[in-house]
């Protein structure tokens, strides 16, 4: 029955693991998402200065093509929190049932060493039954 106990205790701690990686990623990307805007706000304070364009040009082609990269950035770091916690819910998941076999298979264990002591006589239960 310990082994069904730690099962479940297994589970639940997983299971805590997953939401803290969840939380975690999601002020990680947060933070890379406040970086990424300071980066294009820096781009686009450097091509304001005399002298540049921002709507025109490889300026622009280069600025585009950061921002798309910087979300990707941040969508892949999202995926990958998303990933490690659905892990850890299966380790989880793996651990509660990993458990209730051990369970089970004491249970079984159990009654196949009552019914051979019945069998063999061993049984005092029994015996007191027929006495």
């Amino acid at each position: 029955m310990a082994t069904y106990m730690q099962g479940k205790a297994d589970e639940k701690t997983y299971k805590t693991a997953a939401r803290q990686e969840l939380m975690n990623t999601a002020v990680e990307e947060s933070q890379y998402r406040k970086q990424s805007r300071k980066f294009a706000a820096r781009q686009r304070n450097q091509a304001l200065k005399p002298g540049g364009d921002v709507a025109s040009g490889s300026l622009a082609e280069i600025a585009a093509a950061d921002t798309e990269t910087m979300e990707l950035n941040a969508l892949m770091r999202r995926y990958a929190g998303e990933t490690e916690a659905e892990n850890l819910r299966f380790q989880g998941r793996s651990a509660a049932a990993s458990g209730g076999i051990a369970a089970a298979g004491h249970f079984m264990q159990a009654g196949v060493e009552a019914i051979g002591s019945y069998g063999n006589g061993d049984f005092d239960a029994f015996k007191k039954k027929a006495a």
